[in-house]
């Protein structure tokens, strides 16, 4: 499990890996502005702080890299002073599939970038003061952090950035979709680049290669970025790409594992149906007494039925 607080990650073996990732996360606020330091005005609220941890793999299971994430909580934010919109569209799972399959079809090129630290590219509009983060504090006692920038955990924060983006992809030319307002495409002469956005992952669809690589690298000049390479993995999902055979396959191998784990069924046996083809159930089959009905309740059944997204 990924710890849960600073002082829960640095406890563990590995807390080396997280004090790195949680340095990395503060450099980044520093050298991007996120805030300034000030002693906190009489009467204002300031709301809290605190990390988000999580171990980011591959698509075969393996540790990608550490992340550490400082999060505003803005769970504390006032509506009408804090914040006010809160809207940012993410495309739907069926517009990416069929992208995907206009991919296979038309042998697109696939190719990903992830935004570092999308959020704090976002620019703020409300007087917001944060408490400093947990093991980084700095200057006297009173002094709180005053937002210039985005922060996670923001209400604000997600719509913020889209903002930023929008306006970034327009003007590089890209038009947005009004049907799904997540998926921008550009068109000029021969050359036409599909994208779908979802928050800080972003994927280029097109036939030109070169097309790709000059937008990739004009992206950059906008935003810090890791520029992932042909796509093999996205929001938790393997691709394989076979250009000659015009398809791509599509896995939740990880998901499945994490699934199983969940459940205690690790160390279970395949089988082709999940259950006896002969078995008959009953009412009397299911909880009788009230103890039994109350443990079952905490079961999430329901979760391991409902199929992915895939």
């Amino acid at each position: 499990m990924d710890p849960k607080s600073l002082k829960a990650a640095l406890r563990r073996s590995d807390g080396n890996k997280w004090q790195e990732a949680a340095k990395l996360e503060m450099d980044n606020h520093i050298s991007n502005g996120t805030w300034e330091l000030v002693d906190l005005p009489p009467g204002a609220k300031c709301i809290g702080s605190g990390w988000v941890f999580r171990v980011k793999r591959n698509a075969d299971g393996s540790i990608e890299r550490y992340k550490a994430r400082l999060v505003a909580k803005g769970h504390t934010q006032r509506p009408g002073f804090d914040y006010t919109e809160v809207f940012a569209p993410t495309f739907r799972y069926a517009a990416i599939r069929t992208i995907i399959a206009l991919a296979a079809i038309n042998n697109l090129h696939l190719r990903s970038v992830d935004i570092s630290h999308a959020f704090i590219n976002g620019d703020l509009e409300e007087t917001i003061y944060m408490r400093q983060a947990e093991g980084f504090h700095m200057g006297t006692s009173n002094q709180v952090c005053l937002l210039r920038k985005s922060l996670y955990g923001l209400k604000q924060a997600a719509r913020q950035w889209n903002k930023k983006l929008h306006v970034t992809l327009a003007a590089m030319g890209f038009k947005r979709l009004e049907s799904d307002r997540s998926i921008y495409i550009f068109l000029r002469d021969e050359v036409r680049i599909i994208i779908p956005v979802f928050i800080d992952d972003i994927t280029f669809a097109s036939s030109n290669s070169n097309a790709i690589d000059s937008t990739v690298k004009e992206l950059a000049l906008h935003f810090k970025l890791r520029d992932l390479g042909p796509t093999s993995f996205l929001l938790g999902i393997e691709i394989t790409h076979n250009l000659e055979k015009h398809q791509i396959v599509l896995s939740q191998h990880q998901y499945i594992l994490d699934a199983l784990e969940r459940f205690n069924m690790s160390d279970c046996n395949q089988i082709g149906t999940p259950m006896d083809p002969g078995a008959h159930l009953s009412s009397s089959m299911s909880p009788q007494s009230p103890d039994e009905q109350k443990a079952m309740q905490n079961i999430p059944y329901l979760n391991l039925l409902v199929p992915c997204n895939t």
